[in-house]
């Protein structure tokens, strides 16, 4: 697979789209979409119970980004190929290879990961250590000493 090499963010954004993956922008004080997903998340998953949150959010990016997919019977080549068609069209139609996460509505694992690694991040973490959680959902305790 060919790689894109490294440049600026601003370079980046007037470079005429290509046939290489979008770069995906995570920025949630601009992305009003972003935003939106992660206010989202943390309403629907503050109500739930502790254990089940991890999964739940998994589910909610699924839904978010096209649904579920799976190996069996070509249904993740399906799911990649009108993820790639959907990127490329919203790529084209913005003349720019950088991409703000929060567009994103058919994801391929790349989009996928990155926005379950953010919310979990923004959202599941503060909530279990919200209240000095000593080992709860993150099965981990936070040091801050030196």
């Amino acid at each position: 697979m060919a790689v894109r090499p490294f440049a600026l963010l601003d370079d980046l954004r007037r470079a005429p789209p290509d046939e290489l993956p979008a770069v995906l922008l995570v920025h949630v004080g601009e992305d009003s979409e972003l935003q939106a997903r992660v206010a989202e998340a943390r309403g629907l998953l503050s109500q739930a119970p502790e254990a089940a949150r991890p999964e739940m959010l998994a589910l909610l990016v699924s839904s978010w980004l096209g649904g579920h997919w799976w190996r069996d019977g070509g249904v993740e080549d399906d799911h990649c190929q009108h993820a790639t068609a959907e990127c490329v069209a919203w790529r084209r139609s913005h003349a720019t290879n950088v991409r703000p996460l929060g567009t994103v509505r058919r994801g391929d694992g790349r989009a996928r990961a990155l926005l379950f690694k953010l919310l979990f991040d923004e959202v599941l973490v503060p909530m279990a250590t919200a209240g000095g959680n000593e080992g709860g959902v993150l099965a981990c305790k936070l040091n801050r000493s030196r």
